[in-house]
């Protein structure tokens, strides 16, 4: 902390900040650890939640509030008020403050309050921090003009949650804990991950519960706060699944592993939240202890604290159901990430280009393709290698409200994925960009389940057949699969999927 001084002060003589309103606010709060993290996991939010206990539990809000045992514990949102943000304009991110300090010192005339922003982790000899240079803060964000926004959080949220226990009630004001000797148990949630249907599910979790109003003050919110490893297991069953062979779950779990580093404390959305990482498809989806088997804990346990790194940096590990065959780059969402690659599922190692529509209709149409994740060894492979499906114009015209007139894919990345796609109406065009949110836009019971498609337009009916299921970039699961059956082991399999990346054991 000295020399920062000592070198905010130098770089002050060289150029003072004489205009400024108010001194640097430098934030390095980032965390630095040599052991297994622990994780702030949201799991839901609603009105209520019924947690039942198969053991005995205690609830904390500073002092022991209730101890029970068996049985079930209700909590209903009481009351609450609405956390208060503050705006930022994002300037610039940086790998070190010095770097920051030097832009603020070319900005010194601007009259701007400036403030530094830690974000990230550093784990043992691998940081993933970054600095982000901040000007601000704005009560609102309709005053920016142009430019990112961050938005921090300036007053937490109060709230108070009914609790019932029999016949013990009581009011208790956020946040509170909730242990247990054994997994608690939510029953009868709702879940909305966003890619699939809302579901009313039941599952139990492993660590103790944070319980907070939402950051609007409106609803009951439960945190999952648990330790690394056992917040992996529980991601494996969901992400792929519970008896796909162990070389592929290990490899599954070293991706799991590394992807949570790579954004905790790092997602921009929530900085202003009272946990690190949801259970959704916006960080990992985390389902618990429910289907966690041997397996599962078998290959976490074989590669505890082992995570991939590019270039000394945690590598930003992403997967996939099914690529349908062939493999995307960082260039689908405009991300220079070097270790990953367009080519086919297979150990050819060959590229195909499908910046075409009519190459794209040929090699989706092609069901008979040489490549891993065109199997039949697990459930769920060949209706995700290639699908159809159809749509009513008339019934998009009616979410719509609009006239619709026809349909033109304006790009697609080398390996045939839609980046831009262009809606006709009657009165004017409308371009959605991104493959998500193009994926997004053909909702049926979930997201489309890839953006590697084209379409036929038959009177009413939109036909979209398409191949893979999910983004294709990274570690394709199903081919995953298929190549740990064929006898490869999971650093193998690691090596198929990304290219140049280590593995390196972190604590």
């Amino acid at each position: 902390m000295k020399k920062l001084l000592f070198l905010v002060f130098f770089i002050s003589c060289q150029q003072p900040f004489i205009f400024r309103k108010k001194p640097i606010l430098i934030d390095t709060t980032g965390t630095v650890l040599n052991v297994e993290p622990i994780v702030r996991v949201k799991i839901a939010q609603a009105d209520s939640f019924n947690l039942e206990f198969s053991d005995s539990f205690y609830i904390i809000k500073q002092d022991t509030i209730l101890k029970g045992f068996k049985g079930s514990l209700l909590l209903k949102f009481f009351e609450g008020k609405s956390a208060k943000l503050k705006y930022y304009k994002i300037l610039g991110r940086y790998n070190n403050v010095p770097d920051a300090i030097l832009e603020i010192a070319s900005l010194s005339k601007s009259k701007l309050n400036f403030e530094i922003k830690t974000i990230g982790i550093k784990l043992s000899n691998v940081d993933t921090r970054e600095f982000l240079l901040l000007e601000g803060p704005y009560e609102k964000i309709d005053s920016f003009i142009e430019g990112k926004i961050l938005a921090l959080l300036d007053k937490r949220q109060i709230g108070k949650i009914f609790i019932k226990y029999n016949n013990f009630e009581k009011v208790l004001e956020i946040p509170f804990e909730i242990h247990s000797k054994s997994p608690i148990t939510i029953k009868n949630f709702l879940l909305d991950d966003g890619l699939n249907p809302p579901t009313i599910t039941t599952r139990s979790y492993e660590g103790y519960f944070e319980v907070w109003t939402d950051i609007n003050g409106n609803q009951v919110l439960i945190i999952n706060v648990i330790n690394f490893e056992n917040y992996i297991k529980g991601i494996l069953p969901y992400e792929m699944s519970n008896n796909f062979p162990l070389e592929a779950l290990r490899a599954q779990a070293i991706l799991a592993r590394s992807h949570a580093l790579s954004v905790y404390r790092k997602k921009l959305m929530l900085l202003y939240q009272p946990y690190d990482l949801t259970s959704d498809v916006y960080t990992q989806v985390y389902g618990g202890t429910k289907d966690v088997n041997d397996n599962v804990k078998l290959a976490v346990d074989l590669t505890r604290g082992l995570f991939l790194t590019f270039n000394n940096n945690i590598v930003y590990a992403l997967f996939h159901s099914s690529c349908g065959g062939i493999l995307d780059d960082g260039n689908l969402w405009n991300k220079p990430l070097d270790y990953y690659f367009s080519r086919l599922d297979n150990d050819e190692n060959k590229f195909l280009d499908l910046t075409n529509d009519s190459l794209v209709k040929k090699f989706v149409d092609n069901d008979k393709l040489n490549v891993y994740c065109n199997n039949k060894s697990f459930i769920g492979a060949k209706e995700a290698f290639r699908w159809k499906q159809v749509f009513k114009i008339s019934e998009l015209e009616k979410k719509l409200n609009r006239k619709i007139v026809g349909f033109e894919v304006l790009e697609r990345t080398k390996a045939g994925r839609i980046k831009s796609l262009k809606i006709k109406f009657e009165d004017g065009d409308s371009v959605i960009n991104g493959e998500l949110n193009i994926r997004k836009f053909f909702y049926k019971n979930g997201y489309l389940r890839s953006a590697l498609f084209y379409y036929e337009i038959k009177g009413d009916s939109l036909i979209i057949k398409g191949a893979g299921f999910g983004h294709g970039i990274g570690l394709c699961q199903y081919g995953a699969g298929e190549r740990a059956l064929k006898g490869q082991y999971y650093y193998q399999i690691i090596n198929a999927y990304l290219n140049g990346v280590e593995i390196k054991r972190l604590y």
